[in-house]
C-alpha cells in the first residue's frame, strides 16, 4: 500500500515538472503615458511585462479647472449682469449671465386717498436706482359687520354673485353664486340702480359652504329650491322692510343647521316642504299675513317644540307637521279661521299630548293624528254636528264629547283614525 502512495507522488512530480512556465506565468506590468490627457481628451499609457508582454489603456480626461469668476457686466435693477472665468489648463472661457437685481423698493406713500366712490394713488421709490412705481388705489367702502358703510351709510352687499335682468318682473334676479367664495351672503337691495326682485329656482342649492344669508328688501320672490340642502347655513336674516311675498317649494330643505328665522309678514304664499327636514329648527314664526300652509311645510323638524298658528291661517296642509317627534305645544291664536286639518298633519308627533281642536274647525282628514303615541286626548272647542265619513262613503254620527269630557279616544279607530271628520 505504501508503495504506491510513494509511486503516485513520483508521478505527480515528474508531471509538473515537465508543464510549460508559461501556463503558470502571471504578468505584472509598469505603465507609462505615452499620451497625455487633455482637459477633454483622453490620454493613453503603456504597460511593460519582464515577459516581454506590451499592453495600453485610456485615461479618462481631466475636465476644466476653472479658476474664479470675473465680473464683466454689473446687473442693475432692470438689467442682466455677465461674468467669466477661465480654464487654469487650457485656457477654455465660459460665460455666464448675472440675473436682474431688481427693484428695492421703500414704504408706499400714499399722496391721494381714496374715498368710497373715488380713486386714490400711492407710490414708491426704489433705494438703489430712484424708479418711482405708481398704482391706483381703487374706491372702497368701509363696511362694519356686512352692515353699513361707517363713512357714507351705505349698505354692504355682496360682490360676484350671478344676476340676471327680468324686465317682466321689473328688475334684477339673483340666478346663483357666480364667482362669489364668501360664507356670507348679503343679497343687495339695487344694483346699478335696479331693484334686486327674486332669488331665482335653485340659486343656491347644493351650496355646502354659505353660513349666512342676508335677503334684501326688494325681494319679492324667492324660488324653488334655492337654499336647498346648504348645509353649512345656520342664520337667515330678511331686511326690516321686506317686500317678500312668496317663498317656493322646499326654498330652505335640508338647511339642517338653522336653529331660528324670523319670517316677514308680508309672506302670502309658501309652498311645499318650505323646512323639510330641517332636523335643528327650534323656533319659526309664522306670517299673519299666510291663510294657507303648504304640503309638509315643517316635515321633520325634529327641534320644533311649540308652535302657534296665526288667526288668518284657514288650512294646515297635508303632513305640514309630520314627524315633529318634539312638538308638545300647538297654540292656535284667539279669533282663529282655521277650517281645515288636512291628513297627517300632526302624524307621528310622539311628543304631543293634547290638542285643542278650534271651534271653526269643519273638516279633519284621516290621520292627521296618526302614530301619535303620546296623544291623550283631542279636546273640540264645538263638540256639535260631527260626522265620519269612511272610504266607502259610509257617514256615522259620532259623539266628541267622550261621556262628557270633552274629548276623542283616540284608541277607538271607529271614532278617530281612517276616515274624515265633518261637522254639518
Amino acid at each position: 500500500m505504501l508503495n504506491k502512495i510513494l509511486m503516485g507522488v513520483v508521478i505527480a512530480l515528474l508531471i509538473m515538472a515537465f508543464i510549460p512556465p508559461i501556463l503558470t506565468h502571471q504578468h505584472q506590468f509598469e505603465w507609462e503615458v505615452t499620451t497625455p490627457s487633455t482637459c477633454t481628451l483622453p490620454g493613453v499609457e503603456m504597460g511593460h511585462c519582464k515577459c516581454g508582454k506590451e499592453q495600453t489603456r485610456a485615461i479618462q480626461p481631466l475636465s476644466h479647472q476653472y479658476g474664479d469668476w470675473t465680473v464683466v457686466n454689473q446687473p442693475t435693477c432692470t438689467n442682466e449682469g455677465s461674468r467669466t472665468s477661465s480654464c487654469q489648463v487650457c485656457g477654455k472661457v465660459q460665460n455666464q449671465t448675472i440675473t436682474a437685481l431688481g427693484h428695492d423698493y421703500g414704504q408706499w406713500i400714499v399722496d391721494v386717498p381714496n374715498t368710497c366712490t373715488t380713486d386714490g394713488s400711492q407710490y414708491c421709490i426704489c433705494q438703489t436706482c430712484g424708479y418711482e412705481q405708481r398704482v391706483v388705489i381703487p374706491p372702497q367702502h368701509k363696511y362694519e359687520n356686512f352692515d353699513k358703510c361707517t363713512v357714507c351709510g351705505e349698505k354692504y352687499f355682496t360682490k360676484n354673485l350671478e344676476y340676471t335682468y327680468s324686465k317682466e318682473q321689473g328688475g334684477y334676479v339673483v340666478s346663483g353664486i357666480g364667482r362669489c367664495k364668501d360664507t356670507t351672503i348679503v343679497i343687495a337691495d339695487k344694483i346699478q340702480g335696479k331693484p334686486v326682485v327674486a332669488i331665482a329656482d335653485y340659486a343656491f342649492r347644493w351650496n355646502y359652504s354659505i353660513k349666512k344669508v342676508t335677503i334684501g328688501a326688494n325681494v319679492k320672490t324667492i324660488g324653488n329650491g334655492a337654499f336647498e340642502s346648504c348645509t353649512a347655513l345656520t342664520s337667515v336674516v330678511f331686511a326690516e322692510n321686506s317686500k317678500l311675498t312668496k317663498l317656493g317649494n322646499y326654498a330652505f330643505a335640508y338647511c339642517e343647521l338653522v336653529k331660528t328665522i324670523q319670517l316677514p309678514n308680508t309672506i302670502t304664499s309658501i309652498g311645499m316642504g318650505l323646512f323639510h327636514y330641517c332636523y335643528a329648527l327650534e323656533t319659526v314664526n309664522i306670517p299673519t299675513s299666510l291663510t294657507t300652509f303648504g304640503t309638509s311645510t315643517f316635515n321633520s323638524c325634529t327641534s320644533l317644540t311649540t308652535i302657534t298658528i296665526p288667526a288668518n291661517i284657514q288650512v294646515i296642509g297635508e303632513g305640514a307637521f309630520l314627524q315633529c317627534t318634539s312638538l308638545k305645544n300647538v297654540i292656535f291664536e284667539e279669533g282663529c279661521q282655521l277650517t281645515t286639518i288636512e291628513s297627517q298633519a300632526f302624524g307621528f308627533c310622539i311628543a304631543l299630548e293634547s290638542i285643542t281642536i278650534p271651534s271653526t274647525v269643519t273638516r279633519i282628514e284621516n290621520e292627521v293624528f296618526d302614530l301619535c303615541s303620546a296623544l291623550k286626548s283631542i279636546k273640540f272647542a264645538d263638540t256639535n254636528g260631527w260626522v265620519a265619513v269612511y272610504n266607502d262613503g259610509t257617514e256615522k254620527a259620532i259623539d266628541v264629547t267622550d261621556d262628557g269630557k270633552n274629548a276623542i279616544n283616540l284608541i277607538s279607530r271607529e271614532i278617530y283614525g281612517y276616515c274624515i271628520c265633518i261637522k254639518k
